[in-house]
């Protein structure tokens, strides 16, 4: 499978995990529907800016967008541990950060 090809099929597969369907996307994103479609089918790419904002907007690391060799599932405490972090003011991930490092020893990857 080439590059175009993993591309266009991540873009629906994520915006459907994502829950959005191309109008919606084309809606957060500042495009038309037609551009989603045309980008799902193969026929024209997202600049690499907007990959960026597809990203963010279906909630996926870009690196899976793009076709990385692997696709790390999270299980709903995970995802849900991941939103609250994100939530965190930056004293409350500093004490979080604290808190991971003294349960697992000080060992950090």
């Amino acid at each position: 499978m080439t590059i175009r090809e993993t591309l266009s099929k991540n873009l629906a597969l994520y915006r459907n995990k994502a829950g959005l369907t191309q109008s919606a996307a084309a809606g957060l994103l500042g495009t038309k529907k037609t551009t989603i479609s045309s980008w799902e089918r193969g026929i024209s790419q997202p600049s690499a800016d907007m990959l960026v904002a597809i990203a963010k907007a279906y909630r996926v690391p870009l690196s899976d967008l793009c076709g990385a060799d692997y696709i790390v599932e999270y299980s709903p405490e995970e995802k849900l541990i991941i939103e609250m972090y994100r939530q965190s003011s930056d004293q409350e991930k500093q004490t979080i950060q604290k808190i991971l490092a003294a349960l697992s020893g000080g060992k950090q990857k």
